[in-house]
């Protein structure tokens, strides 16, 4: 626990599960603090706020980790906390409490919040100098820069839910009712895994800035298509474009190469001609998982550019899309629910940066800014969320949330409005 909190403090960076705050007392009955912990215990896997970091006078977006002072820690005590917080919540937070001392002498306290365990958390009365109000749901933020909000649309409501329903499912299991989910699915669904066969492509893609992404049905189950499928399915619903390769490639692409493994078929490709290094493997399970890189290079500097980023996380997203609302023999156990991990590699010292200084589309100018001062300080950033197969029909908006998410891993906080003009014309474009 201890590693995790200065790994926190080392990085200063504010995400939908990290809320930084000044130095300040507890007070029960009016404390700020109420409405973050709402919110964060309805946020995928819960956070942390940590009292003691402040904001800089002048920038707003630098942090300075000061401490907190002596006077205001004394208030933080456990069991008052504790029973003033689930004054307002239904049903009650798990929160846990610690006071952490760093090697420079400072001190902080960390308040852990758990995620719900099986009901979203409901707000049980008001409080107008709070802002909060009975029966509200209050969660973290995605777009922007993270805050803690009622929930006020329908997607965001629809996540919520969905992530009860399959804390329920989980319930459901461990008390033995395992007809609703196959028991231990999910450790199932890692031990099928195979180590890519094309070791040095693998060893290459490995080394450098990657995206490493899982999709597989909620539930699990052995063979639900033949082997010989696995290769069909893919490159039905794989994204083409105009001049460009296939989202995943195929094994018609020169220099591709096709594996036939005992579970599974896997497609290589050594990325020729500035294309990405890629291997993708399906299983007759109904798994994908896909090895892809989007390092970029400029005067011997690696960057990431999250133009291309767009492009790639769009496709991605797009071909998920297909997979679980096109019609095929798995198209049905993944439009139950699929389970989503896009985990981005190796960034720590990576800055962000665009190619060029503007983009000119449909006879318009677009200014892409400059972002390289946004270096990332973590190694990997990595994403996972339940879906259901409606949700990608809009994956679109999907795409550009999740870059947003990896965005905020480099402390840049804004998503241009004109992506989503890039998105529409990928096919056009040959992107």
């Amino acid at each position: 626990m201890k590693n995790r909190f200065e790994q926190i403090l080392d990085e200063l960076y504010e995400t939908p599960n990290i809320e930084f705050k000044r130095s300040m007392s507890w007070d029960g009955k009016n404390s700020e603090l109420i409405k973050d912990i709402l919110a964060l215990a309805n946020t995928p896997g819960g956070g942390y706020i940590i009292i003691g970091v402040k904001e800089d006078e002048k920038d707003r977006n630098l942090l300075i980790a000061e401490g907190i002072c002596e006077e205001h820690e004394k208030t933080y005590n456990y069991d008052d906390v504790k029973d003033q917080v689930n004054c307002y919540a239904d049903p009650a937070v798990n929160l846990k409490i610690y006071s952490h001392n760093t090697n420079k002498g400072k001190k902080f306290i960390f308040m852990e919040v758990g995620e719900f365990e099986n009901f979203p958390i409901l707000c049980k009365k008001s409080n107008e100098q709070l802002k909060l109000s009975q029966g509200d749901i209050y969660y973290r933020t995605k777009k922007g820069r993270p805050s803690s909000m009622r929930v006020n649309n329908h997607d965001d409501l629809r996540e919520i839910i969905d992530r009860s329903v399959i804390n329920r499912i989980k319930f459901f299991q461990e008390i033995g009712i395992s007809s609703l989910i196959n028991e231990g699915g999910n450790k199932k669904y890692e031990n099928e895994l195979n180590v890519p066969k094309d070791k040095e492509i693998f060893t290459n893609i490995s080394q450098n800035i990657y995206l490493e992404v899982t999709v597989h049905p909620i539930q699990y189950k052995q063979n639900i298509m033949q082997l010989k499928y696995c290769k069909e399915l893919v490159e039905m619903n794989s994204i083409k474009s105009r001049n460009a390769l296939p989202f995943p490639i195929s094994a018609t692409i020169p220099k591709s190469k096709d594996i036939i493994g005992k579970n599974h078929f896997e497609i290589s490709y050594p990325g020729l001609y500035g294309d990405y290094k890629q291997i993708w493997q399906m299983y007759q399970s109904g798994q994908f998982k896909l090895y892809y890189t989007v390092e970029n290079q400029q005067n011997n500097q690696k960057f990431i550019s999250p133009l291309r980023m767009l492009i790639i996380i769009t496709k991605l997203f797009r071909f998920i899309g297909n997979l679980t609302n096109n019609k095929s023999e798995i198209q049905p156990y993944l439009s139950h629910g699929i389970i989503l991990k896009v985990e981005l590699k190796n960034i720590k010292g990576t800055a962000l940066k665009y190619e060029r200084d503007y983009l000119e589309l449909n006879d318009q100018l677009y200014r892409l800014g400059f972002c390289e001062h946004y270096v990332s300080k973590i190694n990997d950033a990595p994403f996972e969320n339940n879906f259901s197969g409606r949700d990608f029909l809009e994956s679109d908006r999907l795409a550009r949330e999740t870059l947003s998410y990896f965005m905020q891993r480099f402390g840049y906080n804004e998503i241009p409005s004109w992506f989503q003009t890039i998105q529409d014309n990928i096919d056009s474009q040959g992107w």
